[in-house]
């Protein structure tokens, strides 16, 4: 029937809902079953015997909010650095003062390195990967400012224009740490682009951590830079970024180098101590072939 194609757009998302509801636990029982199971928050619970609808939505909940969101963060972060090379260069400089020798900075240096820390602030504000957050529905009338918001309505707060109000982030498209080491008070990011309500982000914490070391590890090893063409010029990134609950910057080009050979030898030395293991795809299919 014309205009009822999102019968079928909604009957494919709800198969890969599902596929992404049933697939991690039936790998993580097939495992347990086998006595080969890796300690993981979902075998945890099944061995403590609760309820595997609830450790399945669980599990889904904590994966699905904070993978592809914390990946669209990095990735706004990499294309900044690509146009703001001065920003990595600051970032690069206060690691080097504090360690004075190649290092991976650790959670518990956060708070010794306020520009990396106001990198992360920044790369939040920067690229909004939620514009418009969750919709949130009102369990009753309200009044706010005068203006009555009806039991039922639905919200979308704005979560970019909050990120990009010129009045408390001045230019807000310039990438700039630096606003966030004034004394001046400023809306945080992290405080918009989380969520709202009993519904904000409850993984914000681990989100803020995961991205801060990613972060701080990437500047403190590699440079990062615009392509070279063969006419020895620089590639110009696209600078664009695509719609949806959540956002990504769309494809562009950028090269990572190691900053030095010292820096390049701390990469190897941490490949040797935590290498790379072969992936479970192979048991996975097994494991929903045996379910």
């Amino acid at each position: 029937m014309p205009g009822a194609n999102f019968q079928r757009v909604a009957r494919d998302h709800f198969q890969t809902l599902t596929r992404l509801l049933e697939n991690p636990v039936a790998f993580t029982k097939f495992q347990m079953n086998r006595g080969e199971d890796r300690q993981s928050i979902v075998s945890r619970l099944l061995k403590q015997g609760e309820d595997e609808e609830i450790v399945k939505w669980s599990a889904l909940a904590m994966y699905g909010g904070g993978s592809d969101t914390t990946v669209g963060v990095l990735e706004g972060f990499f294309l900044a650095m690509v146009l703001f090379p001065d920003v990595q260069r600051k970032a690069q400089a206060e690691m080097d003062d504090l360690f004075g020798k190649p290092t991976l900075p650790t959670a518990a240096d956060r708070e010794r390195l306020p520009y990396v820390n106001a990198i992360v602030k920044e790369a939040l504000r920067w690229h909004t990967v939620a514009p418009f957050a969750i919709p949130h529905r009102t369990d009753e009338d309200d009044v706010i400012n005068g203006f009555l918001i009806p039991k039922n309505a639905i919200l979308l707060p704005n979560v970019w224009f909050f990120n990009n109000e010129s009045a408390i982030y001045p230019n807000p498209r310039e990438f700039q740490p630096e606003r966030f080491l004034s004394s001046k008070p400023t809306l945080e990011p992290g405080d918009v682009s989380f969520g709202f309500g009993r519904r904000v982000c409850p993984g914000r914490l681990v989100a803020e951590t995961s991205i801060f070391l990613m972060i701080a590890h990437t500047l403190a090893v590699f440079d990062i830079k615009k392509p070279i063409g063969d006419n020895g010029r620089e590639f110009e990134p696209d600078v664009g970024f695509t719609p949806g609950i959540l956002s990504h910057p769309v494809s562009f080009a950028a090269t990572f180098t190691p900053r030095s050979q010292e820096h390049e030898q701390l990469i190897v030395d941490f490949e040797k101590a935590h290498p790379f293991v072969k992936g479970d795809s192979a048991i996975l299919a097994n494991a929903l072939q045996t379910t």
